[in-house]
């Protein structure tokens, strides 16, 4: 993606056919913004307000976080999962918690075959950038956005699904980041307090009383966090939870389903 077909909403190569030919009205002040901030250090997706996921073109800005390649792969998680109980039809309510500009609850909702998915996230502004994605890419599964903090806007029973990539940097390490991502991208997407484990306490030990009998918690982790987040699991009461890795062979996400408590 280039600032220029990005903001003209043209291929490369349809710009580069039309580069004789007067832009649009109204082009030029947004190319000049875009690369006003782009010189400022600030990233393409930003500059421009959007950002490929999958097969969507999201818009974004800096409420909510760029949506990353190894989220993909949490979502093709997902869709196995469901796909294994869907016997041909549609099946399976899935929340998507922490969901930003919609990238997981979109993807989830235009390429399964689900009977419904909610969005939540803590953030109006947030929830007000998702609903104008979900009103431009119209997926064919319904999709409900609803604010709250983590697992508070799900009721008990409601879903068979629940998956969330939420923060997961110690706050320590939120400060060593690139400035690129440390001064544009929101800081409450990226810090998970002291130890980086602050939000999968929260949805380990609230996820239970939500899911359905047999049905699936799916959160992308730290890598460098695996062992600590899994053995979070057991404590909590997630006998089947298991880490399963990224395209790059880290240790990326936990897939834990909703069996009878152990403790």
């Amino acid at each position: 993606m280039d600032a220029w077909s990005a903001i003209a909403g043209q291929r490369p190569g349809t710009v580069w056919l039309k580069r004789l030919f007067p832009p649009d009205p109204g082009f030029i002040p947004r190319y000049r913004m875009a690369i006003t901030l782009l010189a400022k250090g600030a990233p393409l997706q930003y500059a421009v307000r959007k950002a490929a996921f999958r097969y969507l073109e999201l818009e974004i800005d800096g409420s909510v976080l760029i949506p990353r390649v190894e989220t993909e792969r949490l979502v093709d998680l997902v869709l196995e999962f469901c796909e294994s109980r869907a016997a041909g039809g549609s099946w399976g309510v899935v929340a998507d918690i922490g969901t930003g500009s919609g990238a997981i609850a979109l993807s989830l909702a235009s390429e399964g075959a689900l009977e419904r998915v909610v969005a939540t996230d803590i953030s109006e502004d947030a929830l007000v950038l998702a609903g104008r994605n979900l009103a431009r890419i119209r997926p064919r599964v319904p999709v409900e956005i609803r604010k709250g903090s983590m697992l508070e806007p799900i009721r008990p029973g409601e879903c068979d699904v629940l998956v969330s990539n939420p923060p997961y940097l110690s706050s320590a390490e939120y400060q060593r980041l690139d400035p690129m991502v440390r001064d544009y991208e929101p800081l409450v997407a990226f810090d998970g307090g002291a130890d980086g484990l602050d939000h999968y306490h929260s949805l380990l030990s609230d996820a239970h009383p939500r899911l359905r009998p047999g049905g699936l918690l799916a959160l992308e982790i730290d890598s460098r966090r695996s062992e600590a987040v899994l053995a979070l699991a057991l404590v909590t009461g997630w006998s089947d939870a298991r880490i399963t890795h990224d395209v790059f062979d880290r240790p990326r996400y936990l897939l834990a389903t909703n069996l009878e408590r152990t403790t």
